[in-house]
């Protein structure tokens, strides 16, 4: 989901058996739901999603193939209005296809931060890359990021635009990382949530910044698919600890 130009936009996602390409707009706060059908990319999950100059911008994702596996996607959809889209580059781009990546605008500019080909510790990925025209070109920031491979993470920009922000993500991790460019990252914390081990770290939250605070939303504390749900918020206060 994003906000642009006042209305609130929902698309794509999966109920673990049907893949979806749809996307939904409200305007009132999300009292009220509007369709604008199918969108031009093919159907996916676990894609990132950004605003950028006056477009939204979809990338990467997974879908299930015909042998009914995941397989994964390696490409960029930009739209000015949430129903018409175009594909930025009509071939694989620079960065490998990926599943639970996140992407933001930083600095002027689009990066695209880890993700996942598969949900064993091999096949995560801590690659960052970045896009200064709108995502159809991309050039690596570093294959290997400072902190470990992860998806399913918090990747967020402080108000101020001076700082990119790195918050646990999977399996089960409870870390904290900052950046001032994009591709030195700095550990600040590892105790996120006041969280020191597997059991209570935590992956595929909501991470958000409101009138100045960091805020993450729900998540999930298992390697596996199904393992344990969250339904709390946290907040970061000014010792920049996160208070329930």
């Amino acid at each position: 989901m994003v906000s642009f130009k006042d209305c609130l936009y929902v698309m794509g996602g999966q109920n673990f058996s049907v893949y979806r390409n749809d996307v939904w707009q409200s305007c009132d706060g999300a009292v009220t739901w509007t369709s604008l059908g199918n969108a031009a990319w093919p159907v996916r999950a676990g894609h990132a999603t950004v605003v950028y100059k006056d477009k939204i911008i979809v990338a990467g994702g997974c879908f299930k193939n015909s042998k009914g596996k995941r397989d994964f996607y390696g490409d960029v959809w930009s739209s000015p209005d949430g129903k018409n889209w175009t594909q930025l580059k009509n071939e694989a781009v620079s960065w490998s296809a990926r599943s639970g990546p996140r992407l933001v605008t930083f600095k002027n500019d689009l990066y695209i931060v880890a993700g996942e080909r598969g949900f064993t510790a091999n096949v995560q990925l801590n690659d960052i890359w970045k896009s200064t025209d709108g995502g159809s070109e991309w050039k690596m920031v570093t294959a290997s990021a400072a902190f470990s491979q992860r998806s399913g993470h918090g990747v967020v920009v402080t108000p101020d635009g001076s700082q990119m922000q790195v918050i646990a993500g999977w399996p089960e991790l409870h870390d904290f990382y900052t950046s001032s460019d994009g591709a030195t990252f700095n550990k600040t914390s590892d105790t996120v949530w006041e969280c020191s081990s597997k059991r209570c770290g935590k992956f595929d939250f909501w991470s958000l910044y409101h009138k100045g605070k960091l805020y993450t939303l729900g998540g999930s504390g298992s390697s596996s698919t199904f393992g344990k749900m969250y339904a709390e918020t946290w907040v970061q206060n000014d010792s920049k600890k996160f208070l329930q």
